[in-house]
């Protein structure tokens, strides 16, 4: 493809065959800064049509995010402040796209130091600018999981001890020679270490199954359920907490089974998650619901809903992210590891499910997990 070339000097006629072999753009601009000189390059890169653009103000092909950047550089190649440039710039393609170039620019003088353009040479490092991106968008996900996983040791401690701290004190009590205690007074005790141990072995449970899942080890096992027996189950566990705090614990289940195939003992751990998360979050003579229905294309749907305190806008993205907490102090008042809903979350995606939220500072919040038929239609079913 032969050049196009416009005020440009006959010696260089010389170097248009080594010109032609760059894989960079080479150019120049005039006095206005329009372009005068571009490399068959320009074409190969951007996809403009050179003999279109030749002539043109060549500001017009920088991203407009750049233009004033772009401004102010040519401003200093005139106005003598600088000799020359190197920098980066997003220019626009002919397909409505954009490819960062690195931009290597110097002034063009006459003998008198009268302005006659720009000479340079643009090369493409839009492969490097992704490399770039992908790296401080993996930086900002470490450092991001390293402050979530900082915060979720430090309630890990502290979650842990507060019952350890419990079990050994009573029973250090129990053991001390000395005048025996009265049988009532051992019985709460006792109570107390039996609550505690339940309380550490349900925490320690969490983090090995959260861990096997996310190891890939946990395989669901298909059978064929009725979601409205099972969740009346899962709440007439979870109504000596409710009833504890005062809380109105309901199911609503249409009156024809609604059946799917799913693991149970899995299924039963998130709606275990998902209730008592809504009974730990809603104040006294407040109501949870927990409600089923069967889908029109043969899925299912199980609502859980309460009119607790909601959840902040801005922190419901990292609800269902392992070691993420809405409050992760030590003096927050509600007490928990965190990972309840990350496994609700992993439960689910086993499943071929999703769950989701919809929340309102202050009113409360639902939980929606969507169970679709298609996945289980393969399962191998007693």
């Amino acid at each position: 493809m032969p050049l196009l070339v416009s005020k440009f000097e006959p010696t260089a006629g010389n170097y248009y065959d080594l010109i032609e072999s760059f894989g960079d753009v080479v150019f120049r601009l005039d006095e206005q800064g329009r372009w005068i000189f571009l490399s068959p390059a320009w074409s190969a890169r951007l996809g403009w049509d050179m003999a279109a653009s030749v002539g043109k103000i060549s500001v017009r092909f920088v991203h407009p995010e750049d233009r004033k950047s772009a401004r102010r550089q040519w401003d200093a190649l005139q106005s003598c402040l600088i000799k020359g440039y190197r920098g980066e710039l997003r220019f626009l393609t002919a397909s409505g796209d954009f490819c960062w170039m690195l931009v290597r620019a110097r002034a063009l003088r006459g003998d008198r130091g009268e302005w006659r353009g720009v000479i340079g040479m643009l090369t493409d490092i839009s492969a490097a600018k992704a490399v770039e991106a992908e790296l401080i968008a993996a930086r900002a996900a470490a450092e991001r999981a390293n402050k979530s996983k900082s915060e979720f040791l430090s309630t890990m401690s502290h979650e842990l001890r507060t019952p350890l701290n419990a079990v050994i004190g009573l029973s250090e009590s129990l053991l001390e020679e000395g005048a025996p205690f009265a049988v009532d007074r051992t019985k709460r005790y006792l109570g107390i270490i039996h609550q505690g141990g339940r309380q550490l072995l349900a925490k320690i449970n969490d983090i090995i199954d959260l861990a096997r899942i996310e190891a890939g080890r946990t395989k669901p096992n298909f059978v064929l359920l009725e979601l409205g027996s099972l969740c009346s189950s899962v709440v007439e566990v979870a109504q000596r907490e409710a009833q504890a705090k005062s809380v109105v614990l309901i199911v609503d289940r249409p009156d024809h089974p609604v059946r799917l195939a799913a693991d149970e003992k899995l299924l039963r751990q998130l709606l275990h998650n998902l209730v008592g998360n809504a009974v730990k979050f809603t104040p006294a003579n407040h109501r949870v619901t927990v409600a089923v229905s069967a889908q029109p294309e043969g899925g299912a749907e199980i609502t859980v809903t309460d009119t607790g305190i909601g959840i902040p806008a801005d922190k419901v993205s990292h609800l269902f992210q392992p070691f993420s907490q809405c409050d992760g102090s030590l003096s927050r008042h509600y007490a928990g590891t965190g990972l309840g809903l990350a496994l609700v979350d992993r439960i689910a995606r086993l499943h071929g499910a999703t769950v989701s939220v919809r929340s309102v500072p202050g009113q409360g919040s639902t939980f929606t997990l969507e169970m679709s038929a298609e996945p289980f239609a393969a399962a191998q079913l007693p």
